[in-house]
C-alpha cells in the first residue's frame, strides 16, 4: 500500500529533474516546507481513549492505516483481555472489532504478506498459552489456526522473507524457554527448528536484518549474549555479544542497517549498543538521559530517530528521550502526559506515534490500568521529506522497495549533507538524487514497467 500510495506523487518532480539534468538547466522546487520544518518543537497530543483499559497488549498497523490492539491485562489476578479494538488516525476514535477466542497478555502479534494478523501464545491467566488465533481485518473476526509446539509468553515474533514467522524463548508458567519454532501461514502450522544456544527466557529481542537474517539477543539471566538465525539453513549461530551487561529490553533496525539495543544495567541507568551486520560487531550507542526502568517502548521514527518513551519500575515514567544515529547521542524530549509503562507504541502513517494504554504505579502495592492515548509529533506542523535521513530513506523505499544498502546510503547523505546550510544546493541535490534513483538500472529493470503503466 505504501508504494501505490507514495508513487504517484514522483512523476511531475522526476520530469523535472531528469530534464533538468540532461537540458543544464537547474530546476528549484518550492521551499515553502523548509521554513515550516523549524516552526515548532516535539509535542504530546491527548487523542481519543481506548474503550478498554489495557496493558501487556498488543498493538498492530494494518494496511488501511488503522491499529489493531489486542487483548492485555486489566487490574485483578485474573483480569484478561480477550476484545480487540481499531484505531483511526483520521478521526482519533477507537471502535470495538471481534473478540479473541481465548483472552491473553504478554503475546504477540505479526502482520502476515496476506494481511491477517497472527496473534500467538501469552499468558492465559493461570498458565502459558499454546493457542494461536487469526485476525481478518476484512471480517473483523478471529479463527483458530494451528497451536504452538510449546505453550510460552514474553517471547519473540519475526517475520521472516519466506512468509514465515519465527517465534523465540519466551517463558512458560514463569520458567525460560530456549527452543524456537516456525510457523507457516499458508498450512496454518507450526514446526520446530534449530534450537538457540544462548537465548531464552524473557528479556531477549529478535529483528530481522537487511540480509534476510535474524538477530536475536538477552536472556532470562539479562547476560550480554546474541545469536543470529539463518532461514535458509534453519540454523542458529553465535555472533559478538553487546558490550553492555544487562537485560535486553529493545531492539531497533536503523535505516543504516545496524541495529540499536538498549539495555537495563543492574546500576539504574540504560545504555545502548550498536550492532553491526557486515563486521558482526558492537559500537557504542550511548547512555539514554533518563532512567525508564523497563516495558517502555522504542519505536523508529520516520526521520530516522528512534523515540523512547516511558517505562516502569517501582513506578511508572513519563519522560521520553529520542537517538539521533548521525551523532550516536541521546537528547531528552517532550514528556508523556501520562506516566505509563507495558503500554504500546506504533508508528502511524502520517509521521505521528501512537502510544496506547498501560498502567501507572508501583505493581507490588497499587497502580492503575490505563485507558488514555496520545499521539507523539516530532516536528509540528512540517513536512517529514524535508529531514534528509527521511528523504533518502524513502527513495530506496519508494523507487527499489528495500531498505538502504549501508554503502548507498552513506554516499546519498553525503551528496546532500555536503551542502551545509545552503538551501539552494539542498533542493538541487534532492532532484539529482531522486533523478539518479529513477534512472537506476535497479529500478529501471525491477520498478520501470509497473510506474509506465
Amino acid at each position: 500500500m505504501r508504494n501505490k500510495r507514495n508513487h504517484a506523487r514522483h512523476p511531475i518532480v522526476l520530469i523535472l529533474a531528469v530534464a533538468g539534468l540532461i537540458g543544464g538547466t537547474t530546476v528549484f522546487l518550492p521551499s515553502a516546507g523548509l521554513a515550516i520544518a523549524q516552526a515548532a518543537g516535539p509535542s504530546w497530543t491527548v487523542t481519543g481513549s481506548l474503550g478498554t483499559a489495557r496493558y501487556g497488549h498488543t498493538a498492530t498497523l494494518l494496511p488501511n492505516g488503522k491499529v489493531l490492539v489486542v487483548g492485555g491485562w486489566g487490574f485483578g489476578y485474573l483480569d484478561f483481555k480477550g476484545s480487540a479494538e481499531l484505531y483511526d488516525p483520521t478521526t482519533g476514535i477507537w471502535s470495538h472489532t471481534g473478540s479473541l477466542n481465548t483472552p491473553r497478555y504478554a503475546h504477540t502479534a505479526t502482520l502476515l504478506p496476506n494481511r491477517n494478523v497472527l496473534v500467538a501464545g501469552g499468558w492465559g491467566g493461570t498458565s502459558s498459552l499454546k493457542s494461536a488465533e487469526l485476525y481478518d481485518p476484512a471480517t473483523g473476526q478471529w479463527t483458530m489456526t494451528g497451536s504452538l509446539i510449546a505453550a510460552r509468553n514474553s517471547h519473540t515474533a519475526t517475520l521472516l522473507t519466506n512468509g514465515k514467522v519465527l517465534v523465540v524463548g519466551g517463558d512458560s508458567s514463569n520458567a525460560p524457554v530456549n527452543t524456537a519454532e516456525l510457523y507457516d501461514a499458508a498450512t496454518g502450522t507450526w514446526s520446530g527448528t534449530d534450537t538457540p544456544r544462548t537465548i531464552s527466557g524473557r528479556h531477549s529481542t529478535a529483528v530481522m536484518l537487511p540480509n534476510g537474517k535474524v538477530l536475536a539477543t538477552g536472556n532470562s539471566l539479562c547476560s550480554n549474549a546474541a545469536e543470529l538465525y539463518d532461514p535458509v539453513t534453519e540454523k542458529w549461530s553465535v555472533t559478538n555479544p553487546p558490550h553492555t551487561f544487562g537485560c535486553a529490553d529493545t531492539a531497533t533496525l536503523l535505516p543504516n542497517g545496524k541495529v540499536l539495543v538498549t539495555i537495563s544495567r543492574f546500576v539504574g541507568s540504560i545504555s545502548a549498543d550498536l550492532y553491526d551486520p557486515t563486521t558482526q560487531g558492537w559500537s557504542a550507542g550511548g547512555m539514554l538521559n533518563r532512567f525508564h526502568g523497563g516495558a517502555y517502548t522504542a519505536t523508529l521514527l520516520r526521520s530516522g530517530q528512534i523515540l523512547v518513551a516511558g517505562g516502569n519500575y517501582d513506578q511508572s515514567y513519563k519522560e521520553a528521550d529520542v537517538y539521533d544515529p548521525r551523532t550516536a547521542t541521546w537528547n531528552p524530549t517532550s514528556s508523556l502526559n501520562d506516566r505509563r509503562g507495558y503500554h504500546t507504541a506504533t508508528l502511524l502513517p502520517n509521521g505521528r506515534v501512537l502510544v496506547a494504554g498501560g498502567a501507572d504505579g508501583d505493581f507490588d502495592i497499587d497502580y492503575t490500568t490505563l485507558s488514555s492515548a496520545e499521539l507523539f509529533d516530532l516536528t509540528p506542523g512540517s513536512n517529514p521529506i524535508n529531514e534528509t535521513q527521511f528523504f533518502v530513506r524513502q527513495q530506496y523505499l519508494d523507487f527499489l522497495n528495500r531498505e538502504p544498502d549501508q554503502s548507498g546510503w552513506d554516499f546519498w547523505m553525503n551528496e546532500i549533507t555536503s551542502c551545509g546550510a545552503d538551501q539552494q544546493c539542498i533542493e538541487v541535490k534532492r532532484i539529482s538524487v531522486s533523478a539518479a534513483y529513477f534512472l537506476s538500472i535497479e529500478f529501471q529493470q525491477t520498478g520501470y514497467l509497473a510506474y509506465r503503466m
